[in-house]
């Protein structure tokens, strides 16, 4: 017999048409197509971004130091430090103009300089103070002065440079210049910096004011006015006490502060620092000069030198000095020729 037809009536009802199920293959190729597209909108991104800043690093005005070389093998380079204390730009009113105290000052001199030694491979940053009274022959003129006179007049930067490598025996590599306005801003670009205070501290001649002992988030201002701070003060047991040591311990408050602008700066290498990075390298841009040998690349590896270092990466160090008087009777440091080979070996 054959067997029987099925009622039509019985069957079990359907939901309709069902969607053939998507093969693996095609979710693959889906999830590689999206995950191909995040990855180039990435690159684009970060290409723009370099192509950008490599606009604003060729804003940055470039000066002629013949005397720099470039560092071979570009891991380990010297790079000269040079702060000026040229106030254009900087408010009459404010105390880092000098108006307050009825000044006039015009041009520019140099206020800081320190040598920079900078370890892609350590990953490491060495800070070397030069006083500014430091009594060295000057390059080119065949007399002795105090080393910042090196930087005075026309072919400043290159007598300079010259000048503190005959008189320490140090190779320099790179040049870098910036004025007061160019500090504060880019400490400002930065968010501040952090310095720990032990007391009270204030400088009635720079405008710095600290009014409790601990750590403080300094904004542009009131960094550069630590950096400036020659009459610097603290209040200990109820008095107020004046730093003894002198533009020497204005140097080593100099190199404890850049040692958190490193820091800070350190912070801002990286995707999550992108616009931080920005800030930082368009206030360059209107008041840094470097040598016109000093390329993006060698800027871009001293910034990945010191992302990641932290303050205790970066160690500090003196030259040790004498007080004296020159024969005209001007008041001077001499090196200790001895120790300060001990402590320039580091950087040579």
């Amino acid at each position: 017999q054959p067997p029987p037809r099925p009622n039509p009536s019985s069957a079990a009802p359907t939901a309709g048409p069902v969607a053939p199920p998507v093969r693996p293959r095609r979710r693959r190729a889906r999830a590689l197509l999206i995950t191909a597209l995040v990855v180039l909108s990435a690159v684009l991104l970060l290409v723009g971004f370099v192509a950008w800043e490599v606009r604003r690093f060729g804003q940055i005005p470039r000066v002629d130091v013949p005397s720099v070389e470039a560092a071979a093998g570009g891991q380990v380079a010297n790079w000269l430090l040079v702060g000026t204390d040229d106030r254009d730009g900087i408010d009459p009113s404010d105390p880092n103009a000098g108006a307050f105290l009825g000044e006039v000052v015009t041009g520019a001199r140099t206020d800081t300089i320190l040598v920079a030694r900078a370890d892609a491979g350590a990953g490491t940053v060495d800070l070397l103070s030069v006083p500014r009274d430091l009594w060295v022959p000057i390059a080119g003129e065949g007399g002795t002065g105090r080393i910042n006179g090196a930087f005075d007049g026309t072919g400043g930067p290159e007598r300079l440079t010259a000048t503190v490598e005959a008189a320490l025996g140090l190779e320099i590599n790179h040049y870098i210049e910036v004025d007061f306005v160019g500090f504060r801003d880019v400490v400002d670009a930065l968010g501040g910096v952090s310095v720990e205070f032990a007391h009270p501290a204030r400088d009635l001649r720079s405008g710095l004011t600290i009014d409790e002992a601990g750590t403080h988030l300094l904004d542009g201002d009131q960094a550069l006015a630590l950096a400036r701070s020659r009459a610097f003060e603290q209040l200990v047991d109820g008095s107020w006490r004046t730093d003894p040591t002198g533009d020497l311990g204005r140097t080593e408050r100099q190199r404890l502060l850049l040692a958190q602008i490193v820091e800070a700066a350190g912070r801002s290498v990286g995707p999550t620092g992108l616009l931080t990075a920005d800030r930082v390298l368009a206030a360059g841009a209107t008041s840094l000069v470097i040598d016109d040998g000093t390329g993006f690349l060698e800027l871009l590896s001293l910034a990945r030198t010191t992302a990641g270092v932290g303050a205790d990466g970066v160690r500090s160090h003196a030259l040790p000095v004498d007080d004296v008087r020159t024969a005209g009777g001007a008041q001077v440091l001499e090196l200790r020729q001895a120790e300060a080979d001990d402590v320039l070996a580091r950087f040579r």
